[in-house]
């Protein structure tokens, strides 16, 4: 439980009730509950170490291409570079899909037939590098799907450091792309480096602009070092005055991983001083005024109730991810960390029986860690990957993001509580029998 102002919070049934009711009341309100109870030996049951793998249905996929990239992005998960010897070949991608295709079929038979097959390109490197093999895996991929009567979803994340023919190709063959571009062109070209040009800023607004004018779901994607939160303001009235209003902006602060760990090593004390939450909420308010109904998000505050913080925790069905060395993996941002739960071998999918699933073992340790916090409903204890990539090198960063979540939920519940929406939550009043003239409130998804 938890004190919200003149409430108390409830986070197993999410319900306010007003601090000082007696005993007899808030038993009638809170109830017995031993979910958490149960789903904590259900949890522990399982050896992280030796869990059994039981390919399941799905209605998701990633394919990562290839590691190679063009830039040299300062903040890079992968630390990507070019020259890298792993690339998937067609025949690779077909049979990864094929088997896609049976669990996605599986899915609709369950009863999900609405949600289409969603498949993305993206990974530790470019997934345009390689163009031929890019444009000849999505050509191949929408045959199989048009001739299986499969509805699908084709999405890609880039750079954006595209040609005219490779924009058309995109708009016309993908359903939805995400562009890279850190906001303005100073900040750009000095984060996202790139080998063949020292300014890149200009080819991909104009990739940005080319797409915001055809028929694809577009998003932006801005990495931002903890020193640039003070001009999240400057950069929203770039991108909304330079791209328009339809664009879905997507906002990450830089995380202690690859390339940018050494960096954040050195200034952790200053980084975990930076104030994303007070920033992030002052801009997005200033850009609605503004702007109007604009789309504004970040990873960082997940905006739904979760089972788990991710899909990657589960290796039934979640998103499986092909890799460049053949191997299927249940996180596209793991690097050193990954669970690896199959692979192509011999023209086939061969999935193991068990394997060693380090995320789902930080989700355990997690459970039993957080599951007081006011924000772990929503959080689950945080990016399991990034608590993997700073065990041996702790750093006050996670305390820092921890307790920015806190806050954010804090600062939500207060905002509604007091009859206002905020950042899509409100609480409406729910009727207790045998309680008549008793506030009990329920947090709701506006």
């Amino acid at each position: 439980m938890h004190t919200v102002g003149k409430y108390i919070y409830d986070p197993n049934r999410l319900i306010f009730y007003q601090n000082g009711y007696d005993t007899q009341t808030v038993e009638k309100i809170i109830k017995p509950n031993d979910h958490y109870e149960s789903l904590f030996e259900k949890l522990s049951a399982y050896n992280a170490d030796e869990i059994q793998i039981k390919p399941g249905a799905l209605h998701r996929a990633g394919i990562c291409l290839t590691n190679n990239c063009n830039f040299r992005c300062n903040y890079c998960v992968d630390s990507s570079v070019d020259g890298n010897e792993e690339l998937l070949t067609i025949e690779d991608i077909i049979v990864f899909v094929s088997d896609v295709m049976k669990r996605w079929t599986i899915n609709k038979l369950l009863g999900r037939a609405e949600e289409p097959l969603r498949l993305n390109f993206t990974g530790g490197g470019e997934p345009t590098y390689n163009w031929n093999l890019f444009t000849n895996a999505v050509l191949q991929i929408r045959q199989k799907c048009l001739d299986n009567n499969i509805s699908f979803h084709l999405g890609i994340t880039t750079n954006g450091l595209l040609d005219d023919l490779q924009r058309v190709f995109i708009a016309k063959k993908c359903d939805s792309v995400m562009v890279s571009y850190d906001g303005i062109p100073e900040i750009q070209e000095r984060n996202r480096l790139c080998v063949h040009d020292s300014r890149t800023s200009e080819s991909v607004e104009e990739t940005i602009r080319f797409f915001s004018k055809v028929p694809i779901n577009l998003t932006v994607r801005t990495t931002i070092w903890q020193s640039d939160f003070c001009r999240l303001k400057e950069i929203a009235d770039y991108v909304f005055g330079n791209f328009g209003t339809s664009v879905e902006w997507s906002i990450l602060p830089v995380i202690p991983t690859g390339r940018a760990m050494n960096r954040v090593r050195k200034e952790h004390e200053k980084f975990s001083k930076s104030d994303f939450l007070t920033s992030y909420l002052n801009f997005v308010e200033y850009a609605r005024d503004k702007y109007g109904s604009v789309s504004i998000s970040t990873p960082v505050f997940q905006g739904t109730l979760n089972t788990f913080y991710c899909g990657a925790i589960s290796v039934y069905s979640g998103c499986p991810w092909l890799m460049p060395d053949r191997t299927i993996i249940t996180c596209i941002e793991s690097c050193d960390v990954k669970t690896t739960i199959g692979k192509i071998e011999g023209n086939e999918v061969v999935y193991f029986e068990k394997c060693a699933d380090p995320l789902f073992k930080v989700y355990q340790q997690k459970f039993d860690e957080c599951r007081s916090c006011i924000a772990y409903r929503f959080c689950k204890g945080g990016c399991p990957v990034r608590h993997l990539a700073n065990r041996n090198a702790r750093t006050t960063m996670d305390d820092w993001e921890c307790t920015m979540i806190q806050k954010y939920w804090t600062y939500i519940f207060e905002n509604i509580l007091e009859g206002k929406e905020c950042l899509g939550w409100c609480v409406k009043p729910v009727e207790i029998d045998g309680l008549e003239g008793i506030e009990v409130l329920k947090l709701t998804k506006v």
